[in-house]
């Protein structure tokens, strides 16, 4: 009979636990960009409106419009009652009701921070991790923090950017390219737990997309050659990898990278003129400016 009493105790304990953390996620779950891309001007949440401008993100409550303290849409992840963005290195929160923002959290910052300051972003939420990417301008380099939105712990989760995400499938720039350069890109896979490694695009690539549930790369044969390179594109996991097409110019020292992918074409640039390329007919048609 104690036997009996004690189990059911223990259910009841774990069962109450369960509750107060679906309570706790309640606020933070279900965080999604507040806007789809740099270039969305409207969007609602819940019972607020947004628009946004060169300079600002606005929110409709009840009478105008009023601005809020982050200066794009794309960036910021929300849902319908609360927003989180960067301010510098501070991760904050936003009120859509109040308009009070609360600092969260304080990310690491380059040694050479005060002459150059980092850059930072949320690249990512699952669950109720947060991925933030730092751009050190004085190091050259990215770096890819987690923040647990329940623990308030922050780790370091690999040397690398992260440039675009799809079911928790992430691409990530390992190096620190120049327009003129190329550089080693990964696979990761994101979760509540941290991010782990799946397996390496290649050691020299640029113009890099997750279109559909495909990722399209160029790959070239060095870094700061780029006169030549070969579109591929592979699964989310990095399975199944084809060639689509290799693009080149005459000139040893010229530039072509390819970029906007749809599945059956993508824009080529060959030094400073633009084509419309085809995959099926291999062909090339010039863009007017």
């Amino acid at each position: 009979m104690l036997k009996k009493i004690m189990i059911s105790l223990l259910a009841l304990v774990l069962i109450a636990s369960g509750c107060a953390r679906k309570n706790k996620e309640t606020e933070t779950n279900h965080l999604v960009r507040l806007f789809d891309s740099y270039d969305q001007k409207e969007t609602s949440k819940g019972k607020f409106q947004f628009k946004a401008d060169d300079q600002s993100v606005y929110i409709k409550r009840k009478g105008d419009y009023i601005a809020t303290p982050f200066n794009n849409g794309y960036d910021v992840f929300a849902n319908d009652e609360i927003a989180y963005y960067m301010d510098s290195e501070l991760l904050m929160r936003y009120d859509f009701a109040n308009g009070e923002s609360t600092q969260m959290a304080v990310m690491p910052v380059s040694k050479d921070y005060q002459d150059m300051p980092d850059y930072f972003k949320i690249s990512a939420a699952v669950e109720d991790m947060f991925y933030i990417t730092r751009n050190s301008m004085s190091e050259f380099c990215y770096t890819t923090y987690s923040y647990n939105l329940l623990t308030g712990v922050t780790n370091e989760e690999f040397n690398g950017g992260i440039l675009d995400v799809k079911d928790d499938y992430a691409i990530v720039n390992v190096g620190y390219a120049t327009d003129v350069s190329a550089t080693k890109h990964a696979i990761y896979q994101l979760s509540f737990s941290g991010a782990k490694h799946i397996k390496n695009l290649g050691k020299y690539c640029k113009g890099v997309e997750i279109v559909g549930e495909k990722i399209y790369f160029c790959s070239y044969k060095t870094r700061d050659s780029m006169s030549q390179c070969t579109l591929y594109r592979c699964s989310l996991e990095g399975k199944n990898k084809e060639k689509v097409a290799t693009f080149k110019v005459k000139d040893p020292y010229g530039i072509v990278v390819a970029f906007d992918y749809t599945e059956d074409a993508c824009t080529v640039m060959k030094n400073d003129q633009t084509y419309h390329y085809t995959y099926e007919t291999a062909s090339y048609e010039k863009v007017e400016e």
